[in-house]
């Protein structure tokens, strides 16, 4: 029987269909009859249309998604020449600092806000308002005719790619039950691995042969089909509730308090990284107001009618466990992902396209084995065994990487990223599986989604944090650098000096990254294991086929199913008719 809160809860959603609070999927039915076919158990065209809008809004989401994953590392190989098509000063670190960390910032902080508003207003149009958002900083960031500006317009852009982000895997939850969403939680994961491993590689050869600008226009036509086919298919029940009631039930002090703390704790991470001092009164403060703002956010979410975050979320093993393990596993990947192709330009001596074709054995691994778990957890409903392997492989695998240096063999380099490749790619999303499993019936509906947009949260300051540690153990390591020489310089810029050096000063430098190299992946491989002893508080549980979400997606097109209501009345009144 139906528990009557969550049939409370579903009666305040607007939709002309029936909701199936025992859906295995994560649709409105029109009835049984239309649903299930005609008496033959033969597909009717209804349902045939259903799958076709079932493949497409799934494929919109997952190329929306690869949007955001490609522009959090697409600038990365091609700031040199956007610094210089900007003016910027070429020993300005500051300015290659904040194009990228602005994009992050504003990922982070938006995804609470997003993941409650999608609850509050509705999924759709939260959706389309994300997708909206990034369109136009992509623009802005194409037009932007200053360092200040591209800074501003990324700021933008991460805003749109924060929601987007963490409102596909709510998307994700709405669509299918806990025990099916295996393979969907491993699509996510390529997604995202892919296109971050793809971002340098695309950067370097649009600036070298087209135009930096095309970084950012590059995702206008994307963004624009990917906004028709929401438009067109995510047809999904919204609350009956006016703007200013659904406005007045936003957690404002929790947001604003998990806003400030997380903008202060990575400020602070981010100038260190450029080398100021960790006793310096700025990055001081900063983390004085961050712990301040955790600790004010903590008060407010125990108060709150309708938290941002739950802090029950973090009162199981389990969920303690798989989100732990998630923010070590994002720091550890982002310092894989963006120093790999440091060791083979700076070390092996290759190019941008080159470092990008050797990057391809854990790029591979990371689209195939992400997927693959994702259908072996749908297969088997077993989701421990797979998160515990790869997360010890993952912390051998990266551990072997501290062997690499000038003269390891392409085959030994090779294997070597395909082991890390293995290991890494099955937890990119697979730890969402049992965060949700673990949500018992005392956790109303929007848990679900509440729980996901933490999930999505907690992984982007770890990206964020990862990029910013990885900088600091790389640009300690550089310090053995002559100081006269490369004052200033960023790794990009130090790297293509490398050409102009005499033999004696190349040998020295590329000793010097490789030592720095050497630590960045100790430090991956630390980073890793944390996360790998952090799963092994993760329990079994039973992988639900229910969906529970009070946002059901809807799979038949409207005017059809008003034509189908329009005929069952017109035969319901000929019935009563002839009875009369």
């Amino acid at each position: 029987m139906a528990d009557p809160e969550r049939l409370s809860r579903i009666e305040e959603v607007d939709t002309p269909y029936q909701t199936d609070v025992d859906s295995t999927d994560g649709t409105t039915l029109q009835s049984s009859q239309d649903a299930t076919g005609d008496e033959n158990g033969q597909s009717t065209p209804a349902t045939g249309r259903s799958k076709a809008r079932h493949a497409i809004l799934v494929a919109s989401m997952f190329m929306t998604l690869f949007l955001p994953a490609l522009d959090q590392t697409i600038v990365s190989t091609a700031l040199p020449n956007i610094m210089v098509s900007l003016g910027a000063a070429t020993s300005s670190n500051s300015g290659y600092t904040w194009v990228g960390s602005a994009y992050a910032l504003a990922q982070a902080v938006v995804m609470p806000f997003f993941g409650q508003a999608s609850e509050v207003f509705g999924r759709k149009w939260t959706f389309l308002a994300a997708i909206s958002i990034f369109m136009a900083g992509s623009c802005l960031c194409g037009a932007s005719q200053d360092v200040a500006m591209l800074i501003a317009s990324r700021a933008v852009q991460g805003m749109g790619a924060g929601g987007i982000t963490g409102l596909v895997i709510i998307l994700i939850g709405d669509l299918v039950g806990t025990r099916r969403r295996g393979k969907y939680q491993g699509f996510i994961g390529a997604t995202w691995a892919v296109a971050s491993a793809l971002g340098p590689v695309l950067s370097g050869v649009l600036a070298d042969h087209v135009s930096w600008r095309w970084c950012f226009l590059i995702n206008l036509p994307i963004c624009l089909a990917c906004l028709v086919v929401n438009l067109l298919f995510l047809n999904i029940s919204r609350p009956t509730k006016s703007f200013r009631q659904s406005a007045k039930s936003l957690d404002y002090l929790g947001i604003f308090c998990v806003s400030l703390a997380t903008v202060m704790l990575l400020l602070s991470f981010e100038w260190a990284s450029i080398g100021i001092s960790w006793g310096s009164p700025r990055i001081v403060l900063c983390l004085i107001i961050s712990v301040c703002a955790l600790a004010t956010f903590i008060f407010a979410e125990t108060r709150a009618a309708r938290p941002v975050i739950s802090l029950r979320f973090f009162t199981h093993p389990t969920r303690i466990g798989a989100y732990a393990s998630a923010f070590f596993h994002s720091i550890g990947y982002m310092g894989l992902n963006y120093y790999l192709p440091i060791y083979f330009q700076a070390i092996k001596g290759e190019s941008a396209a080159q470092s990008g074709v050797s990057m391809l054995p854990i790029v591979l691994m990371f689209g195939i084995v992400s997927t693959g778990a994702g259908y072996l957890i749908t297969a088997t409903k077993r989701y421990q065994e797979i998160i515990w392997g790869s997360s010890v492989l993952a912390t051998v695998g990266c551990g072997l990487l501290i062997m690499l240096n000038e003269t390891t063999p392409t085959a030994v380099v090779v294997v070597l990223l395909l082991v890390a490749g293995i290991g890494v790619a099955p937890n990119f999303n697979s730890l969402l599986i049992p965060i949700h499993a673990s949500l018992d019936d005392t956790f109303d509906n929007s848990a679900i989604a509440m729980s996901a947009s933490a999930y999505s949260f907690i992984r982007t300051i770890g990206l964020s944090l990862g990029i910013s540690i990885s900088g600091l153990v790389c640009f300690d390591g550089l310090r053995d650098l002559d100081a006269g020489t490369t004052s200033g310089l960023s790794i990009s810029q130090l790297i293509r000096s490398l050409d102009s050096m005499d033999g004696a000063d190349k040998a020295r430098t590329v000793r010097v990254f490789d030592a720095a190299m050497r630590h960045v992946f100790i430090q991956v491989t630390v980073m890793m294991g944390i996360g790998m002893l952090a799963s092994f508080l993760i329990r079994r549980h039973v992988l639900g086929e229910k969906v529970r979400s009070d946002h059901k997606i809807v799979m038949v097109a409207r005017d059809q199913d008003r034509d189908g209501q329009k005929e069952r009345s017109q035969v319901d009144e000929r019935g009563c008719a002839g009875r009369t």
